[in-house]
């Protein structure tokens, strides 16, 4: 039920159940009957635990897989690693000489002050 505010603002107020209704009719019970013998379960049985066996078989396959994958791919990100490492090194070398060339004016300067002294 919606109420109206006093400050403009609507409000739902709670309902209340009404009485519980009369228990609808039960199903009618099946005639007594012989349960299977255990040669007509067992075709069964075996088709589940075959099923059961292949649902393993697979899931294993599954994680061998995902940890072949694993390691592949942190191979191959160590490789890169490494690669990248040699090349930062070469990269090191090129660096220190441009730095050398860059600042060549500021050395000069600063060797100009240390005579001085």
């Amino acid at each position: 039920m919606l109420i109206k505010g006093t400050d403009g603002v609507d409000a739902i107020e709670a309902v209340k159940p009404g009485p519980q209704g009369p228990q609808g009719p039960r199903g009618e019970p099946d005639p007594p009957g012989q349960l299977p013998s255990i040669e007509q379960v067992m075709p069964w049985l075996h088709l589940i635990f075959d099923a059961y066996e292949d649902y393993k078989k697979l899931r294993e396959r599954e994680a061998q897989e995902a940890a072949e994958r694993v390691a592949a791919e942190q191979a191959a990100f160590e490789s890169a690693v490494h690669d990248e490492a040699s090349e930062d090194e070469d990269d090191d070398d090129h660096r220190k000489k441009k730095k050398r060339h860059k600042n060549k004016h500021k050395d000069r300067e600063r060797d100009k002050y240390e005579e001085e002294d």
